[in-house]
């Protein structure tokens, strides 16, 4: 059995060390190796304030169990609403595809268009890459670009003047009852 040296040596847990590495040969009474009567009356005062009792672990494994099964209910019915809604995301999903179908066909061929358009300018079969082509098509399409510009600016035009004859007929009927109610309540005072 090694010598005291140090005061941790006199602690009973080294003591507890020592009886289970050399045994009865260590000269240790083998009684402090259980607590005494108030460590295990203060140890079992900490376990029932740190640790629920069954009832209470009952309960809250209970609770779980009926938070889940909730959880369970609240996302089916969840997947069946958005299942309702499958259809109308479907079909919202078909005409953009459609869209930008009709906008790429509409765009290629207003491309074919332009491409025959110079080819009859030239009277015969030219290939899109040679420069005089691609020259006159550059042409063309900036002709139409323009043409698109000026139908937008002549239909703001349009819309601005018939904007401007509505707030000009408004403002004659405004007028008007104006009149109407000088000359009723001028009736009046007579």
């Amino acid at each position: 059995m090694p010598e005291i040296l140090f005061d941790f040596q006199t602690t009973i847990e080294y003591r507890r060390k020592l009886y289970a590495r050399f045994g009865r040969a260590s000269g240790i009474n083998p009684a402090i190796m259980w607590p005494s009567a108030e460590q295990l009356k203060t140890k079992m005062e900490m376990d029932r304030e740190l640790e629920p009792n069954l009832m209470e672990m009952l309960e809250n494994v209970e609770k779980q169990k009926m938070e889940e099964k909730q959880r369970i209910i609240d996302r089916e019915r969840k997947v069946e609403q958005q299942m309702g809604k499958l259809n109308t995301w479907l079909k919202d999903l078909y005409n953009r595809k459609a869209k930008k179908i009709a906008e790429v066909n509409a765009i290629r061929d207003k491309k074919d268009r332009l491409v025959e358009e110079v080819r009859q300018y030239f009277g015969y079969k030219l290939s899109p890459k040679d420069p005089k082509f691609q020259e006159v098509l550059e042409k063309k399409e900036k002709e139409e670009k323009k043409a698109e510009k000026e139908a937008k600016k002549k239909d703001k035009m349009a819309k601005e003047m018939a904007r401007l004859a509505s707030m000009a007929q408004q403002q004659q009927q405004t007028d008007g009852n104006k009149k109407t109610s000088k000359v009723v309540s001028s009736e009046k005072d007579q």
